[in-house]
């Protein structure tokens, strides 16, 4: 009579080679996981940056009215862009900023930078 299974050798051979795969490759996992987290955030950065634009230029041209001197700033919450549909809860909760501020440059060039704590 023939045994149709596998000996405990080629058992123990199969779970050893799947443990050194597993011990390889799980690094290389997570900084792949980590990478594409870096590059949403950045991703969701650059939108954010974007809408603070968009806000100043066709939602409330009004703001930058006050700035007259070089390094004049004002900020933008971010609930203000969402709540004038510029970006969404969802991707902000990512980075979790607070505001974009925007300074008055030279040669009237503005200067966009998302605050992650009060910073106006």
């Amino acid at each position: 009579m023939k045994n149709k299974g596998f000996t405990l050798i080629e058992l123990l051979a199969t779970v050893v080679i799947l443990a050194i795969l597993f011990l390889f490759m799980t690094p290389k996992i997570i900084n792949i996981i980590k990478d594409a987290d870096n590059k949403n955030k950045q991703i969701v950065e650059a939108k954010i940056i974007d809408a603070g634009k968009e806000y100043v230029t066709d939602y409330n041209k009004e703001f930058i009215q006050n700035f007259i001197n070089v390094n004049d700033y004002g900020c933008i919450s971010i609930n203000e862009l969402i709540d004038v549909g510029l970006v969404d809860q969802d991707e902000v909760s990512i980075i979790e900023a607070v505001s974009v501020k925007v300074k008055l440059l030279a040669d009237d060039k503005l200067e966009y930078t998302i605050c992650y704590a009060s910073c106006c």
